[in-house]
């Protein structure tokens, strides 16, 4: 029997965790596979990181959705008071 510690209190790691299941069971989904994680690890955390990595690679540049979508509503390039330009500006308004 696989042993795991409980309690009541709900911390930010707990939260983190419950997060990123849900986002990998939404990545499983969307991808019509079945999320596998590590039966046996020593933390939560732990058992979530093979996927997590996994997922991360998938998403890495143009994994993800309009990974190169550029337009005047989320991005803008300010001129600067010398008339040059400056680092974009990224919004996620849409």
């Amino acid at each position: 029997m696989f042993e795991e510690e409980f309690h009541t209190v709900l911390d930010v790691e707990d939260v983190w965790d419950g997060v990123m299941l849900h986002w990998l069971l939404e990545d499983a989904e969307e991808r019509q596979e079945i999320l596998e994680l590590v039966d046996k690890a020593p933390s939560h955390a732990k058992r979530l990181q093979p996927a997590l990595y996994a997922r991360n690679l998938r998403m890495a540049g143009p994994g993800q959705e309009a990974w190169n979508h550029a337009c005047e509503v989320c991005c803008w390039v300010r001129t600067l008071e010398d008339g040059t330009k400056g680092m974009p500006i990224y919004s996620n308004s849409h």
